[in-house]
């Protein structure tokens, strides 16, 4: 393997090499782009590793795409001579190890809200099979705080899979020089108490600090208890700014649309994107006021259905899940995994879980087993069948949170809430740090008609997951349905924020929003004539940006067209309104809404013979309808000359 670069060697061809930093593990560069382009001149850090073996192309895509709140942006990943290299965008902040050594010991305040934003990644890396190296040359941090590691990425592309019990003394190390300006050395596993210096620290994190130093690995804590820590030195510190009277905000979005179910299980490729969707990154600061909710969330829940006592053989043989034919043995089994997920690959769905059950039958202690079992007989939408391998799953591993939450969801769609109840806050207590896991609680909630627990639970999910727009969205709808529609327009913008190109639903819910919050202001008899129609006419506005953004994303939604006329409508722009109209009842034809509104706007347009045509086609599909009668006999009184509209330019078009 060739020897990493130089000062003065130039990478790829592009990137001259000005300055050489040893790192954790491989070399980190600085460097200046020489080829000519608009990023000529222009300065980047990239970071060189030796690899074993080449990566797969996924690979490297996986590693593009990793979670940027808990890992420093990627610009480029590419090979060259053995070693992988990654340019790393623009760097905002600096080096933690740097800012440790200007600024160490930090203030107890601080100290909480970084190591709980590190224990929270940590948690997550577990969770999605990632891996982060805590070290300081590896953390950086920006003026606000945030915290993100430089190396770090998908387990099995480096093959570093690190033990909890490291990671734990690493985190301790780092604690200990946050609180002290002190550095611990590798080899050591006793400090001088950091009580000794600082008057303000906790016989508990002290204990913590202590036993994560131990040179025997199974004495020491769990990462998750460092994190509880800081979660609940900020829940005291918010009591006391509360006590002091101190004004807190309390306000959060919500969106308006119709409630989304959870997501179904999947494998494979959709099974890796709806861990990168659903358990993003942790939250960063302090929110306490949100925080509260974490005690209440994560109440243990004894006698458990699935720990009756049965071994996991028993459960499945109870039901009619285990392969009699086959015999225990390992290395069968694991032939017998391979080749079923290959004739999943191949859409053999009946032939992959014949060989997925004899997997199962062959080695039972293997999780990835039953994981696999029980994603295809969601893919093939046999729930209980998939149930029953996760209640066996957990009776084998009953501390695996993934298998749990796995099991709520399936509980959840067999509408067995109070025992999908169960799974999910045994899931949450064993990891709080991942955002899907209060997510299927707080669906679970609101199927169970407990409201105001889904909202609680959904909070706490936006909290450690940011940008996961499926969060706000549900968090909306609930909000919504309380009747805070104020609080449902904000978690939806959020919502609308986060949302990815394919995922119009989210804008046509801030609109439905908007409208909802037009509806309410042309109620409220406290405003002035002028305030009101202002107000109105700034929501319909601001509906019609919504729908807009949706019908962009997706010009053959006929919904989105729908409500896109509707804010014309209730705006007083007709003319725009027919027109949208006409394509949401071009699109769905049979959708006697949809050929109401267009009636609607050609009765505003004056429009005599139309308006009866399309409402007289409304009044076929749903004969029922009394807005449909109500509106055929408003065009039936249509005078012959064309009503006068509101004119239209093309520039207010452009300006909405």
């Amino acid at each position: 393997m060739s020897e990493f670069k130089q000062k003065g060697d130039i990478i790829q061809g592009t990137y001259e090499i000005t300055s050489v930093f040893p790192f954790v593990e491989g070399v980190l560069y600085y460097t200046t782009v020489k080829k000519e382009g608009p990023d000529s001149g222009q300065t980047r850090f990239i970071h060189a590793v030796n690899m074993k073996k080449k990566p797969a192309d996924y690979e490297l895509d996986e590693l593009m795409s990793r979670n940027q709140e808990m890992f420093f942006p990627i610009q480029e990943v590419f090979l060259e001579d053995g070693k992988l290299y990654q340019v790393f965008n623009k760097m905002e902040g600096i080096l933690f190890g740097v800012y440790l050594m200007r600024s160490a010991p930090l203030t107890m305040d601080e100290v909480a809200r970084i190591l709980k934003t590190v224990t929270n990644h940590l948690m997550q890396c577990y969770d999605e099979e990632q891996f982060a190296l805590i070290d300081p040359q590896n953390m950086m941090i920006t003026s606000t705080g945030e915290v993100r590691f430089l190396f770090g990425g998908p387990k099995r592309l480096f093959g570093l899979a690190r033990r909890e019990a490291e990671d734990v003394k690493k985190v301790a190390q780092v604690l200990y020089q946050m609180l002290t300006g002190k550095r611990v050395d590798d080899k050591a596993d006793k400090v001088e108490p950091v009580k000794e210096t600082r008057k303000d620290m906790s016989l508990e994190l002290e204990s913590l600090i202590q036993r994560a130093l131990s040179a025997d690995p199974l004495k020491r804590p769990r990462v998750r208890d460092f994190w509880r820590w800081a979660e609940q030195y900020e829940e005291k510190k918010q009591k006391k700014s509360k006590s002091a009277g101190e004004v807190l905000p309390a306000k959060v979005e919500t969106k308006n649309s119709k409630e989304e179910t959870l997501p179904r299980p999947v494998k494979g490729k959709q099974a890796e994107k709806r861990k990168q969707v659903e358990q993003r990154p942790r939250a960063r600061r302090p929110i306490a006021a949100l925080l509260g909710v974490v005690a209440a969330l994560a109440v243990a829940v004894g006698g458990f259905m699935w720990l009756s006592g049965d071994s996991a053989e028993d459960v499945l043989a109870a039901g009619g899940i285990l392969d009699s034919s086959v015999e225990k043995d390992a290395e069968q089994a694991f032939a017998y995994y391979q080749q079923s997920n290959l004739a999943y690959d191949r859409k053999q769905l009946e032939q992959a879980i014949a060989l997925g059950r004899k997997a199962l039958s062959a080695d039972l202690g293997k999780k990835e087993y039953y994981i696999n079992l029980a994603n295809m007989y969601g893919v093939a939408q046999q729930y209980e069948k998939g149930k029953v391998v996760l209640e066996a799953a957990v009776a084998e591993f009953p501390d695996e949170p993934r298998l749990l939450d796995d099991l709520s969801v399936f509980s959840y769609y067999l509408k067995d809430y109070t025992g999908a109840l169960e799974a999910a806050n045994r899931a949450v207590k064993l990891n709080p740090g991942a955002g899907s896991y209060y997510y299927h609680q707080g669906k679970i909630y609101g199927a169970l008609k407990q409201y105001d627990k889904a909202i609680q639970s959904l909070r706490y999910a936006t909290i450690v997951s940011k940008k996961t727009p499926r969060y706000y969205h549900d968090l909306a709808v609930y909000l919504n349905m309380k009747g805070q529609l104020d609080d449902a327009i904000t978690e939806a913008k959020k919502a609308a924020k986060y949302a990815d190109r394919k995922q119009e639903e989210y804008h046509l819910t801030l609109g439905v929003l908007y409208l909802k919050k037009w509806e309410q202001v042309s109620k409220n008899t406290s405003l002035t004539l002028q305030k009101r129609e202002e107000e109105m006419a700034e929501y319909s506005k601001r509906a019609y940006r919504a729908f807009n953004d949706a019908v962009d994303k997706e010009k053959r939604f006929p919904k989105g067209q729908y409500y896109k006329a509707l804010a014309h409508y209730l705006h007083g722009n007709f003319k725009s309104a027919n027109l949208a109209a006409l394509k949401a009842a071009e699109l769905e034809p049979n959708n006697a809404i949809y050929q109401y509104q267009l009636g609607l706007t050609y009765i505003a347009l004056g429009d005599k013979e139309n308006a009866l045509s399309v409402l007289e086609k409304a009044y076929q599909i749903d004969a029922n309808n009394s807005l449909i009668q109500d509106a055929i006999k408003k065009a039936q009184q249509i005078k012959p000359q064309k009503a006068d509209t509101k004119k239209e330019e093309k520039t207010d078009e452009k300006k909405q």
